[in-house]
């Protein structure tokens, strides 16, 4: 799966304050009402030898893609 041709990676969290191991005995859960989407700030290309190097096609690091010239910052964003 891609998002306007970019790869990347969803993280949604959620606390666990109860896990049901016996009968009767209920899971809790709660989910954040928030999440985070990263993704890569170059377009992806299927890997192989000549572009595994292209980092910025490959990983959605926030540590690497910041550097890119494609790169925009969420905060501001309506």
């Amino acid at each position: 799966m891609l998002i306007d041709d970019k790869k990347f990676d969803i993280r949604v969290y959620v606390m666990v304050t109860q896990v049901g191991c016996y009968p009767n005995k209920k899971s809790v859960a709660f989910i954040a009402d928030e999440g985070l989407v990263r993704l890569c700030t170059q377009d992806y290309e299927k890997p192989d030898q000549s572009n595994m190097h292209h980092l910025l096609t490959h990983l959605t690091n926030y540590s690497l893609n910041k550097n890119s010239e494609e790169y925009v910052n969420s905060e501001g964003l309506d």
